[in-house]
């Protein structure tokens, strides 16, 4: 496993998810999180104060891990999964980065629309076509 540190305040088994995450899904790693979903069990601003501490590699390998644990394991927990709440923080965190995690979230993120919903950022392909959108309502 990589050096990457949770910071303080936030579970160790979100380590095990940025692996997942790296590497997908292995026999090992989902077996250490059993009865663990309660790791996804964050507050909006929780999550968003993660993206910040984190580097933008480890926050988009965290997403990648709860996707896949989403899809693979049912963790999903419709608009406030960790995978949606981490992912629209970390687009707005990270808008470089926009393009290339809508993507991957269109091919990956199968069973639960609220990633996807008229108001999300997930929605749109480029930040600006979001912005536009948030600045005519």
């Amino acid at each position: 496993m990589d050096s990457t540190r949770v910071p303080e305040g936030f579970s160790r088994g979100l380590e095990d998810v940025m692996e997942i995450g790296r590497n997908g899904l292995t026999s090992e790693l989902p077996q250490r999180l059993e009865g663990q979903a309660k790791l996804q069990v964050q507050t909006a601003a929780e999550w968003q104060r993660l993206v910040e501490l984190l580097p933008a590699q480890d926050c988009w390998d965290l997403i990648r891990g709860f996707v896949l644990l989403e899809e693979h394991y049912g963790w999903g927990q419709g608009s406030v999964s960790a995978g949606n709440l981490l992912a629209r923080a970390f687009v707005l965190q990270h808008p470089h980065l926009w393009s290339e995690a809508v993507l991957w979230l269109r091919q990956n993120m199968k069973s639960n629309s609220w990633y996807f919903t008229r108001d999300s950022p997930l929605s749109f392909e480029a930040p600006e076509k979001w912005r536009t959108r948030r600045e005519k309502r």
